[in-house]
């Protein structure tokens, strides 16, 4: 499906659903550690009324821990990568035997590491085909509950996924040989843990190789919706509050509910808030002349970001970028797409290696003056990739950049538009809400 974007002026109030990176550990945990099977299932029957959130990937962990009763359990990941990566371990360490779906789109994702990481913990990894329904993943043998050493991971999804394994068995370290990645995911993680009555003991051995050892408390369970109810801006999630972060910062007059002023955000975003998607304050707030982004531990805001430059014309130099080829998309590809057709001139240095950097030129004297060259009669045409983070990001560019289309009140055309329906099925009616004018064809 396709979505046509027309010239808007955007106004309004959102309210930002509660960050699904929460919900799926919290289900998981409240799963083992918390309410009867009986209350859990009665209580998550609809996602949305569990932690006022919803979306595919959500739906997928809960349907994953209704087959956990079963001998061999059938875990329909869909085209949830958190699912999938945080509950091989799980199912693994309670199972001797489990068979994990994912989708066509889910496969695509580079998998050699995460196999290897499967087998290292004592399991045998065993693929079928099944073409455009995606493929079964067979993992046999239980993981031997010990020390698990992990080289070369670069999931932190695994490493959480460990993390409540331990607290389920009670046995094992986690020794991670390397550096950690996305770690406010795992101190996510370790938080969700705390208030369950498990806690995170972290160090470094001899080898200088980082140590994690789960151990359970006296401490009381967490009233989490009490929690989550009187914290809410830290509760948010910042993956879905960044898209109108952008916005406001770029002139729409969007107001949060429960709103706080921006230096208060920003406050408490450094000091309190883990989640990775907070440091699109960091980057909203930097006034250099030339944007200089890190994202290693914040990897899926580079295709926001991208669009953030381009709208502001900004020179900018994005670092820590190598892992977003392996996200829903090559992120890198898309995002550098997404600014070309813009007439956004772009490089990237040192491609397909750890020290890929995204250029971001924005020179006026390398691309045409003539506005024909980039807004034609039916505007520009953006390729979705099917991810949703580059056609929210699409959307937002569309909407901000200042065209120069005297012919016509269409801004562009956007391919793919559904892949929203894994993170945010809400968006286009919010956008409509706050005054977008965007129409869809197929």
């Amino acid at each position: 499906m396709k979505a046509i974007v027309r010239k808007s002026v955007l106004s309004g109030t959102v309210n930002i659903p509660y960050a699904k990176s929460y919900v799926h550990r919290y289900m998981m945990l409240e799963y083992f550690f918390g309410l009867s099977k009986k209350q859990f299932f009665d209580k998550t029957e609809k996602i949305d009324e569990f932690f006022y959130a919803y979306c595919y990937d959500l739906q997928a962990t809960r349907d994953a821990l209704k087959n956990l009763s079963d001998d061999i359990p059938y875990i329909d990941c869909m085209d949830s990568a958190t699912t999938f990566r945080m509950l091989v371990p799980i199912v693994m360490s309670i199972k001797a035997k489990a068979i994990f779906r994912i989708s066509k789109q889910l496969s695509k994702r580079p998998m050699d590491k995460l196999i290897g990481l499967i087998e290292s913990c004592g399991s045998s990894v065993s693929q079928k085909d099944l073409g455009d329904c995606g493929i079964e993943i067979t993992v046999k043998n239980k993981f031997q509950m010990k020390d698990f050493l992990l080289k070369d991971v670069d999931s932190s999804q695994y490493i959480s996924g460990l993390l409540i394994a331990n607290a389920i068995t009670g046995k094992g370290r986690i020794i991670v040989d390397g550096k950690i990645p996305s770690v406010p995911y795992i101190n996510l993680t370790i938080e969700a843990l705390s208030d369950y009555g498990f806690s995170v003991i972290q160090n470094t051995d001899k080898n200088n190789r980082s140590v994690f050892v789960v151990k359970k408390t006296d401490t009381n369970l967490v009233d989490v919706e009490k929690k989550v109810a009187q914290n809410s801006i830290k509760y948010e999630d910042w993956s879905i509050r960044a898209y109108f972060e952008v916005m406001a910062a770029l002139g729409a007059e969007i107001d949060f509910r429960k709103s706080l002023t921006s230096v208060d955000k920003l406050s408490i975003a450094k000091s309190d808030i883990i989640q990775a998607d907070y440091k699109v304050l960091e980057l909203l707030g930097n006034q250099d002349n030339i944007l200089v982004f890190d994202f290693t531990n914040c990897i899926d805001l580079l295709p926001l970001a991208c669009a953030y430059v381009a709208i502001k014309k900004r020179k900018a130099i994005f670092s820590g970028v190598a892992k977003a080829r392996g996200k829903e998309s090559d992120r890198v590809k898309a995002s550098c797409d997404m600014l070309s057709m813009l007439g956004i001139s772009v490089d990237i240095k040192n491609p397909f290696s750890e020290s890929e950097k995204i250029l971001i030129y924005n020179d006026c004297d390398t691309c045409k003056e003539d506005s024909e060259y980039l807004v034609s009669r039916t505007g520009i045409y953006i390729d979705g990739y099917n991810d949703h983070r580059i056609v929210i990001s699409s959307v937002i560019a569309l909407l901000f950049m200042t065209l120069g289309n005297k012919h016509s009140e269409i801004l562009g055309v956007i391919s793919d538009v559904e892949a929203v329906e894994k993170s945010f099925p809400q968006f286009f009616d919010v956008m409509k809400e706050l005054g977008a004018y965007i129409e869809f064809y197929t």
